[in-house]
């Protein structure tokens, strides 16, 4: 959620422990949007994440989509929107 507001070009290695493996989950999902480039933990992690640092750092364009990316999978008002749901929900009752 913080990237999607930011808006910045990113590379994510999620916690390979998380529960349920949603960190892995939700990482494979940003970056089949084209949002963020996504390195998993394992054996060459390390060289993966080199290769996918130098490849942001070089690519412009990469950066731009991915910029362009987030602001299509940004929520700014979901704070708001849930909030309004809880209140309407409330005064149902």
């Amino acid at each position: 959620a913080e990237l999607a507001v930011v808006g910045r070009p990113a590379i994510l290695v999620p916690y390979p422990y998380a529960a349920g493996d949603h960190q892995a989950h939700n990482s494979r999902m940003v970056e089949a949007q084209g949002a963020a480039l996504m390195v998993e933990e394992g054996d060459g992690w390390e060289q993966k994440l080199s290769e996918a640092l130098r490849r942001l750092i070089a690519d412009g364009d990469l950066r731009a989509r991915q910029e362009k990316a987030w602001q299509a999978l940004a929520r700014p008002q979901a704070t708001a929107d849930i909030v309004a749901d809880i209140v309407k929900l409330i005064a149902k009752d």
